[in-house]
């Protein structure tokens, strides 16, 4: 008996725009791309529960260890066909399930591929699906692997392990939808396009999210040349759509507190919560950039992201070349420790006046930890009795010269005023939904 679509169906771009209409939501022209993806999706898969292909019966029965050396003649039968095809170079027999095409979204953290996924998952009105983090999910792929091994099985009884193993991961799941799809160890590279490729000869669609093209998958990683069938069924498999977004939506949110102070232990573990959230507790690596033909070291940083300590942009040889290649780089920044600048130390202060000035101009999104608000920021000048009385005129002379120059007359005193002001704007909502001016540089987690 078919499938019938129910009442409370709805199309994942419908779902989309609800959460638009009621404001939890603002749109964006590549999550919009995006769900009309989506929506081809969930179409072709309830054009196919339908269809005569949905009378076909997925091949999801397990079968018990065969100690004995003797295999059932139907599982005969196929481990010889799947041999001559293979042998005749033909291309696997997938289920018609695993017609329909399936959807990969990569992009940069914060950009909606998460949502998007969730969206369609959802909506779905497949009994049989299953989301699962991807690096979860290849850890019981090794642990089942090693189940199915250490089964007293005779030589003559062993059967394609790949095989085995598809049904007993898929046996529940019409519908797969990974998050966060990265690949790193060598022994999942090896073993991806055989594991697929039985999972769609059950009968799957599949779904992924990531932070890199399918292309860019396991770069530069040992015996890549033989991962590389897994990325051309990736692309025949799924629709590849880039949701490259500058702008993290994470942090646009009402309750998102993007400045913190003062120094205390709740802002601190706030400030390291929020680090971990937008960067899904993914390990940060040091990133080194050139410019003018040296390098520029970011010692934390996960895809678009990067932390910094105020001492190591300020405290430091940081030129305003190095500040603005970091900021084209990066469209969000964590910077933490961030002091109550000393009134007469110019040159402090002169860094991170331009350091502000650069991530506004490129609309970096910052995440502040500092000791004061931004109104503080500048710590009020020493009263002339303060000064130590040891001091000779000619010291003092230049000390209240200085002070002068800074409070009264200079253009210090404005710049400062730009600076206090631009770190308000820079906590603003519409400030944070702005698009980040950088440039696009290979800045993948993996």
């Amino acid at each position: 008996m078919l499938r019938r679509t129910p009442w409370w169906a709805m199309l994942p771009s419908q779902s989309y725009n609800n959460f638009i209409n009621i404001g939890t939501l603002q749109p964006d022209p590549r999550q919009q791309a995006a769900v009309t993806l989506a929506d081809k999706v969930y179409q072709d898969m309830i054009a196919y529960t339908q269809s005569s292909s949905a009378k076909i019966q997925r091949n999801v029965e397990l079968r018990p260890p065969n100690r004995l050396g003797l295999t059932p003649s139907n599982v005969i039968r196929k481990q010889q066909e799947h041999k001559l095809r293979k042998a005749a170079g033909l291309q696997d027999e997938f289920h018609p399930l695993s017609h329909v095409k399936g959807l990969y979204l990569y992009g940069g953290v914060g950009c909606g591929k998460t949502m998007i996924m969730d969206i369609l998952f959802n909506e779905c009105p497949l009994q049989k699906k299953m989301r699962v983090h991807f690096h979860q999910f290849m850890l019981d792929v090794h642990k089942t692997m090693h189940q199915i091994r250490s089964q007293n099985r005779t030589k003559d009884a062993e059967v394609d392990i790949f095989e085995e193993l598809a049904q007993r991961l898929v046996t529940n799941a019409e519908l797969l939808c990974f998050d966060e799809m990265v690949v790193s160890d060598v022994s999942d590279a090896m073993i991806l396009k055989r594991l697929f490729s039985a999972f769609y000869r059950i009968g799957v669609c599949a779904v992924f999210t990531s932070n890199r093209h399918p292309n860019e998958l396991y770069k530069g990683g040992l015996n890549r040349e033989s991962f590389l069938p897994f990325i051309r069924l990736l692309e025949e498999q799924c629709f590849v759509h880039d949701m490259q977004s500058t702008t993290d939506y994470r942090l646009t949110t009402s309750d998102a507190k993007t400045y913190l102070a003062p120094f205390s232990d709740e802002n601190e573990t706030k400030f390291n919560q929020m680090f971990l959230e937008v960067t899904k507790a993914m390990p940060p690596k040091e990133t080194v950039l050139r410019v003018f033909g040296r390098d520029v070291l970011a010692p934390r940083t996960v895809g678009g992201v990067c932390r910094f300590d105020f001492g190591e942009l300020c405290r430091s040889e940081m030129s305003t070349a190095d500040y603005e290649i970091l900021a084209k780089s990066f469209h969000t920044w964590f910077l933490e420790n961030v002091p109550q600048l000393p009134h007469n130390d110019t040159d402090i202060k002169r860094r991170f006046i331009t350091l502000i000035d650069i991530l506004y101009e490129y609309k970096c999104k910052v995440i502040m930890y500092a000791e004061v608000e931004p109104q503080l920021i500048e710590a009020p000048a020493a009263p002339a009795g303060l000064l130590d009385a040891g001091a000779s005129s000619k010291e003092k002379s230049l000390f209240e010269m200085e002070i002068g120059r800074l409070i009264d007359e200079g253009e210090g005193s404005f710049q400062m005023q730009r600076c206090t002001s631009r770190m308000m704007e820079m906590r603003s909502t519409e400030y944070l939904r702005s698009e980040h001016k950088g440039v696009e540089v290979d800045l993948s987690t993996e």
